[in-house]
């Protein structure tokens, strides 16, 4: 009894540092945790989980290569031997086994960040060894459970975490990676993993907090963002963020970091002043969690560029280039773009100047990009009609287009339209200009002059592929395709989108377009 009674004080313990994320953010998160590290597996584990939360919230290569080490001396001191001496005992050694599996998880995520194909493939193999390891521990538990079954809830609830987060992680991996994955057996269930993640979140499990924050993110970020649903419909991740803001508003008040998710939440809905108010309102709270507010910064400066007010996202991608430590690059690009978009065009050249002393992750697929736009800019100076179709290009592949008022996608169009004639000589700031116009024109459902757009984009496709533009075709292609499949013409549409992915590669953003089209193809009708 006494061994159980040390495991539920230690469970307990775990889960309060897990919470702290939320409520107070990483860093005192980290600091309660650290002043029990050794006591347990458990607190050990928790603490692994709060420094890896830290990295996928900044990004911060220096402390994504010491998470790693530190991780994995965790993994190492997981003993996977189970002592059947008793009940109580064997299920201490499952747990002992979960956590060392969800250190192979954790590394695996850590390397997800990275974003280069090697790592993406390391992370895989990863996630392999920890879905094993929770087979293992679910095989175990069915086998001792038989006489009785009450016993092992909590070893059940902590592996199926484990295997929520597997399931997901590999759905929305690379499609390169997913065909290696599956050349070995491995492949990942989507909806099983949500439901397995819902079962935890809702549990008294240590790890609750940390299932709630994987949910929020899927929904409220990682669907709209990497287009996992296709096309404009967010009914479902809308409904899902509000319940699961709804539960979570009960057991964490005025947690700033929920006021983030709120934030997204709102302009899923389209209400961009509600988002920036709730981003505010998360950065006003957060002392003590730069984190927290980088990330709504960085929200705030793309809602600011939706509704073409340059001259204040200017300052809050500056405020990110000297503080945060993400990405410098990206933060001196938007800077710099936003800078040039409302006439600053001097400045703006200084800063892209910098840009290659900047950048920290050469295999990051933004890096690179702005990287050699911003070499472009260098050689022949940017004109603010430029900048604004360029910026606006940005905020089209990063999938912030799509949450525009039907009022804000009028006053774009109306922009691109009248810096038409200062950027139609050169052929990539023109099929730029007519990419993002014909994607609002289809998002406020002007399909005919959409199409126009849209096929003016393929008509200089050979030249921007030879520019190393070819995003700008894949993704008319793919709007054609979302424009097919409007009309009900599901074959012309899946064949739109097949053609997004074959006929143009090598390009920056080719993964994350890659996911949209994989989205848009299993959301088509079945025949």
């Amino acid at each position: 009894m006494a061994a159980d009674n040390s495991l539920d004080a230690n469970r307990a313990i775990a889960r309060e540092g897990i919470a702290l994320i939320l409520t107070k953010g990483v860093q005192e998160a980290d600091e309660f945790l650290v002043k029990h590290r050794g006591k347990s597996a458990q607190i050990d584990g928790s603490l692994a989980i709060v420094r890896v939360v830290r990295c996928l919230l900044t990004w911060d290569e220096d402390a994504i290569d010491e998470t790693d080490d530190f991780v994995k001396q965790i993994e190492k001191k997981c003993d996977n031997s189970l002592d059947t001496s008793s009940v109580e005992a064997l299920q201490k050694s499952l747990i002992v086994r979960v956590i060392g599996a969800d250190c192979s998880l954790l590394r695996a995520l850590l390397s997800f960040v990275r974003m280069s194909l090697a790592y993406y493939v390391k992370g895989g193999v990863m996630l392999r060894s920890a879905n094993k390891a929770y087979q293992k521990v679910h095989e175990e538990v069915a086998k001792h459970a038989k006489s009785n079954p009450s016993a092992f809830e909590d070893v059940r609830a902590a592996y199926s975490l484990g295997y929520g987060i597997v399931n997901l992680a590999l759905s929305l991996l690379p499609e390169s990676v997913l065909n290696v994955m599956k050349l070995i057996g491995f492949a990942g269930d989507r909806d099983v993993g949500r439901h397995a993640l819902e079962l935890v979140c809702r549990s008294p499990d240590m790890k609750a907090p940390f299932a709630l924050l994987a949910l929020l993110t899927y929904h409220v970020i990682i669907r709209p963002v990497l287009g996992v649903d296709a096309g404009h419909d967010f009914s479902d991740p809308i409904q899902r963020g509000d319940e699961l803001l709804a539960f979570a508003a009960e057991k964490y008040p005025d947690a700033p970091l929920l006021d983030f998710f709120k934030g997204r939440g709102s302009y899923l809905k389209h209400d961009t002043r509600g988002a920036i108010a709730a981003f505010e309102k998360a950065s006003s709270h957060c002392d003590g969690q730069p984190e927290v507010r980088d990330l709504c910064s960085y929200e705030i400066g793309f809602l600011h560029i939706l509704d073409l007010e340059w001259e204040k996202s200017a300052p809050l991608f500056g405020r990110l280039l000297e503080e945060s430590p993400w990405s410098p690059g990206l933060y001196a690009f938007l800077a710099g773009i936003s800078m040039a978009s409302s006439g600053r065009t001097s400045e703006a050249q200084e800063i892209f100047g910098r840009i290659p002393k900047l950048v920290k992750r050469s295999n990051s697929p933004f890096e690179k990009l702005v990287l050699r736009k911003s070499g472009v800019f260098v050689k022949t100076p940017i004109t603010t009609s430029i900048a604004r179709v360029v910026i606006l290009e940005m905020a089209f592949v990063w999938n912030y287009m799509q949450w525009c008022t039907e009022a804000q996608h009028q006053r774009i169009i109306d922009l691109l339209q009248d810096e038409r004639k200062s950027v139609e000589k050169s052929v990539y700031p023109l099929s730029a200009s007519l990419l993002v116009e014909g994607a609002c024109l289809l998002f406020i459902d002007q399909l005919d002059k959409a199409e126009v757009c849209l096929r003016g984009v393929l008509d200089n496709a050979e030249t921007l592929v030879s520019q190393g533009e070819s995003q700008v075709p894949a993704l008319a292609t793919f709007e054609i395709g979302l424009l097919y499949k409007q009309r009900g013409q599901m074959e012309k549409a899946k064949n739109a989108f097949s053609k997004s992915k074959s006929l143009y590669q090598g390009y920056e953003m080719e993964s994350q377009v890659h996911t949209r089209v994989k989205g848009a193809i299993e959301a088509l009708p079945r025949s």
